[in-house]
């Protein structure tokens, strides 16, 4: 081979000897020439692709490359030796060490093989090290993001066995990774991620849907997403809650009085995973009035119903919008008033939004409220007031009264004139809220701290609610639970 200037040659010191054979590099101007060192690696003679590399405008020195295949003709390269006359050595680079490249090729030939087996235990035993103990490793792991578990798995073979651990995905710390949202055209739901970037975290192929018609969203708390089928008729709702994280769902049993027409939510908390609540409003016929209240408890695997006693002429409506926090769910009505109801039916309230002190300006669609660092949040954004955010905090001492913690206008924060925002979640680690809205339908975070404003995507043939998404390795309830491998965490 030949290359500005420099010539690349192989002589053997038998003929047909490839054993024998070793690398000349010659320079035909000055009649110099130079004998490469072994390698080993010329041992196998076969499919062996050599290039060299020489550029006098850069340096004086040159490079061989060997390109390395594998032990059959039809396998990639696994490797490449490089020579350097810069430092008259070579070097080898590859996924594979030299030891495994080589084996194959010398399986027959047992001096050889054992001599190379001997090299490959003293490099092994010169590169062992004291090891953390598992406790250790496992305790460090368990603070990492789960996200970069997932990256963790591709250092090495038992990489990807330790941060596959179901016991240690558990104890992962885990953070706000992304959104669900439905599709403008056809009602879908998706998964968007919180980067912005990359497919979806979450592949919804939804499997235990098989035998049942038009499965309806209803809603995702936390880490659980509820959805609503009909398996006999239009009049025989049922309620399907999984798990997207561990590829689990449960069938519930039947409601006691429940309707189609009936608004479910779901009530979950990471602090205590082992358990999740479903409450379905239960409302006269043809009618938004609220007559009571199933709740149905993942610890007994029954409904009980409860009659309400927020009081007559008490409505909700499919507006309305839910948080589970403290064992207690709470719910948006449409006289802007937060219903609240605890897991056994016995704790009813009903709380003064502060959205109703600017009446009549204020809707039900305009109130917000989401949980985030342990506070329950009311938030609003008032268009006719250069687009201004208000945020309260509802204190939990008894006397449950909104305080403000923050406003601006988010007008002047953005830059922008003559646009509409929607408020969407919360961060649940930081002061950060989530909207979207503006003239190109964007989806943008919020820090109140700094009042610094971040766009993460375009959302374009996506709708609101959007609802946030934090992955939860707990396994569902034994009972009724059943698993499939078709719906996964990527």
């Amino acid at each position: 081979m030949r290359l500005v200037g420099l010539l690349l040659c192989r002589r053997s010191k038998r003929p047909g000897a490839l054993s024998d054979s070793y690398y000349l590099m010659c320079n035909p101007a000055t009649k110099q020439w130079v004998a490469l060192p072994p390698n080993g690696m010329e041992l196998r003679g076969v499919n062996q692709a050599y290039h060299l590399g020489f550029d006098p405008a850069i340096s004086s020195h040159f490079r061989m490359f060997m390109f390395l295949p594998g032990y059959e003709s039809f396998l990639p390269f696994k490797g490449v030796m490089i020579f350097s006359s810069e430092t008259g050595a070579w070097v080898y680079s590859g996924r594979y060490t030299v030891e495994e490249v080589m084996m194959p090729f010398y399986q027959f030939n047992s001096p050889f093989a054992d001599q190379m087996a001997k090299r490959s235990r003293k490099k092994k035993t010169q590169q062992r090290v004291p090891s953390l103990p598992d406790e250790l490793i496992v305790e460090i792991l368990s603070r990492v993001p789960y996200r970069s578990l997932c990256r963790f798995k591709c250092v090495s073979r038992s990489w990807h066995d330790l941060c596959s651990d179901p016991d240690l995905r558990k104890k992962s710390l885990q953070t706000l990774p992304g959104f669900f949202c439905r599709d403008r055209s056809d009602s879908n739901l998706h998964f968007l991620n919180l980067s912005g970037r990359g497919r979806p975290l979450v592949d919804l192929s939804l499997p235990y849907f098989h035998g049942y018609e038009g499965p309806m969203f209803q809603q995702c708390c936390i880490s659980l997403l509820l959805w609503k089928i009909f398996k006999w008729c239009a009049f025989d709702p049922e309620y399907v809650v999984c798990n997207p994280a561990t590829h689990e769902w449960i069938v519930l049993p039947p409601t006691l009085v429940a309707q189609p027409w009936h608004i479910a939510r779901l009530g979950f908390d990471p602090a205590a995973p082992s358990c999740f609540y479903v409450f379905v409003f239960v409302m006269r016929p043809r009618a938004s009035d609220l007559v009571g209240t199933e709740i149905y408890s993942s610890q007994t695997g029954r409904w009980i119903y409860r009659q309400s006693e927020w009081g007559d002429n008490t409505e909700v409506d499919f507006q309305i919008k839910s948080v589970f926090f403290n064992g207690t769910l709470y719910s948006t009505a449409p006289d802007l008033s937060v219903l609240t109801v605890d897991t056994e039916g016995k704790i009813w309230k009903k709380i003064r939004m502060p959205h109703s002190y600017i009446e009549p300006t204020v809707i039900q669609a305009d109130a917000f409220i989401t949980h985030s660092q342990g506070c329950l949040y009311a938030m609003h954004i008032d268009i006719n007031d250069n687009n201004r955010l208000s945020v309260w905090a509802l204190q939990m001492d008894g006397d449950e009264q909104w305080i403000l913690k923050h406003t601006a206008s988010i007008q002047e924060v953005f830059g922008r004139q003559h646009e509409s925002y929607t408020l969407i979640a919360a961060h649940p680690d930081h002061n950060m809220i989530f909207l979207t809205g503006g003239m190109r339908g964007e989806v943008m975070s919020y820090d109140m701290d700094n009042q610094e404003v971040t766009v993460i995507r375009t959302l374009r043939y996506f709708q609101t609610p959007m609802f946030p998404y934090i992955p939860c390795f707990a396994e569902l309830p034994s009972y009724g639970c059943r698993k499939s491998e078709e719906f996964r965490v990527c």
